[in-house]
């Protein structure tokens, strides 16, 4: 099994409160979140934004996100955002090209772990 681990917490937080994450090749992911002061929205793409008939594998062009359930893993339910306050591990099923993690404030820390079977 191959995997890695993204820290994104200083794009989030200087981005725009968002970061779009290709993990099209990846079979299992999974987000912790830490101490957010925001709302959390979790998204996710196919659209590459590429002209019709070409392809693109370019996240930061990616677009027409749509909300993406997950499971949190720290309160055993399901949900597309996560509500400011303490943070959680949300799980992802594998079968999209694009995450979007996106929402209000800041966070103390992002960590996307994505694994794939080699």
């Amino acid at each position: 099994m191959v995997s890695q681990v993204f820290d994104v917490t200083t794009q989030f937080n200087n981005n725009s409160d968002s970061v779009i994450l290709d993990i099209g090749s990846y079979n299992y992911v999974t987000a912790q979140i830490v101490t957010n002061s925001g709302t959390i929205n979790f998204l996710a793409s196919n659209d590459g934004g590429a002209v019709q008939g070409a392809s693109s594998d370019e996240p930061n062009s990616a677009l027409n996100f749509v909300a993406f359930l997950g499971t949190n893993l720290t309160a055993g339910t399901t949900a597309t955002t996560l509500a400011s306050g303490s943070g959680a591990i949300f799980s992802f099923p594998s079968g999209v090209k694009y995450l979007k993690i996106s929402g209000s404030g800041t966070v103390s820390k992002i960590l996307v772990h994505a694994s794939k079977i080699s």
